[in-house]
C-alpha cells in the first residue's frame, strides 16, 4: 500500500496551453461534479464576438504555442493571472470564483477548476484544464521505488488527466503539457517539460492523456516528470445564451497499477486501471461559461 509521507517542496510551475476556435452544438447542461458549488463568482465578459470559426492555420499553431510557453510561466488558478494574461491578449470569458477552488478526492493534487479563455489577438476561444502537484510536500516520492538516485524510474504504471463537457463542442485542435518542478536539486535530475502527441481521447465531447510517471529520487529536491500539467483545446464559440459546462479529472497509480484506458462522454468519465487496489481519483469543480450577447 502506499505510504503518505511528507516532504518539503517549493514550487511546480502550472502549464497551461492556449488554442483555438469558436462555435457549439446543444446538448442539455444538467450534470455536476466535484465540490459544491460556489456562491460568489466573479462575472468577467462574456462575449468577444463570434471569434474565428475556421480551421487552424500553421501561422495560428505557432502563434498559440508561444502564448502556451508564457502559460506555462504561471502558478496556481489563472484567475488569480488576470492583468498578466490581459497584457497578452488573453481575456478569461467564463466565471471566476472568488476563493479559488480546489477540490480533489485525496488531497494530494490540486485541481482547480477550468477556464474558457479568448485570445484577442488570434480571435479565439481556447477550454484549458489544468493540476498541480499540493507543493508542502512531495505526496508522489513514497510511489517510487527507484533502485538508485542517479536514475529515474517509473511510479506504477501510466497517470492520466482530462476533460470532458455537459455538451458537445466543436473541437478545433488538442494539445498538452507536463511539467517536473523547477527547483530540483541537482541539474542531471530534473525532468523539464514535455508535450505528448497521441491524446487517449481526442473529440467533441473531451480530451484526455495517459503518461508514464517518473521520479528521481534524489533526498534533497526530487523530481517528478508529472508534477504540474494542462491540456487546452480550440473551439468554436457556443451560441448566446447557452452554458457551458467543464469537468477534469486525474487518476493516479503507483506499485503495479496503471491506468489502461481513459475515456469521456457528456454524462461523465470512464478510467479503467489494471488493478482494483493502490490508485486514487481526483476531480476538480466544473468551469462554466455562459455566453451573454
Amino acid at each position: 500500500m502506499r505510504v503518505a509521507m511528507l516532504k518539503q517542496a517549493t514550487r511546480a510551475a502550472l502549464a497551461v496551453a492556449a488554442m483555438l476556435g469558436a462555435a457549439t452544438m446543444a446538448a442539455p447542461a444538467t450534470t455536476t461534479e466535484g465540490a459544491a458549488t460556489l456562491d460568489a463568482v466573479a462575472k468577467p465578459r462574456s462575449d468577444f464576438g463570434g471569434g474565428k470559426s475556421t480551421p487552424v492555420s500553421p501561422r495560428e499553431r505557432r502563434s498559440f504555442h508561444r502564448v502556451n510557453s508564457f502559460l506555462a510561466s504561471l502558478s496556481g488558478d489563472l484567475g488569480a493571472h488576470r492583468r498578466e494574461l490581459a497584457e497578452h491578449g488573453l481575456q478569461i470569458v467564463s466565471d471566476i470564483p472568488t476563493i479559488a477552488p480546489t477540490a480533489t478526492d485525496n488531497g494530494d493534487i490540486s485541481l482547480p477548476r477550468p477556464y474558457v479563455l479568448y485570445n484577442t489577438q488570434q480571435h479565439r476561444y481556447f477550454v484549458t484544464a489544468s493540476f498541480e502537484w499540493k507543493s508542502s510536500a512531495d505526496y508522489w516520492y513514497f510511489d517510487g521505488n527507484c533502485s538508485s538516485a542517479d536514475n529515474a524510474c517509473n511510479v506504477g504504471g501510466k497517470d492520466g488527466f482530462g476533460f470532458r463537457f455537459n455538451r458537445r463542442v466543436i473541437n478545433r485542435v488538442v494539445e498538452a503539457a507536463f511539467c517536473g518542478r523547477d527547483n530540483v536539486g541537482r541539474n542531471w535530475s530534473q525532468f523539464g517539460c514535455f508535450e505528448p502527441t497521441n491524446p487517449e481521447e481526442n473529440s467533441s465531447q473531451g480530451a484526455t492523456y495517459r503518461a508514464q510517471d517518473k521520479l528521481y529520487e534524489t533526498v534533497v529536491n526530487p523530481d517528478y516528470n508529472l508534477h504540474t500539467g494542462v491540456i487546452s483545446m480550440g473551439i468554436d464559440v457556443i451560441p448566446c445564451g447557452r452554458t457551458l459546462q467543464i469537468f477534469s479529472r486525474y487518476g493516479h497509480g503507483w506499485d503495479d497499477t496503471s491506468l489502461t484506458g481513459f475515456d469521456v462522454s457528456l454524462s461523465g468519465f470512464g478510467m479503467q486501471w489494471s488493478d482494483s487496489d493502490d490508485h486514487w481519483v481526483a476531480s476538480s469543480q466544473s468551469g462554466t461559461w455562459t455566453r451573454a450577447c
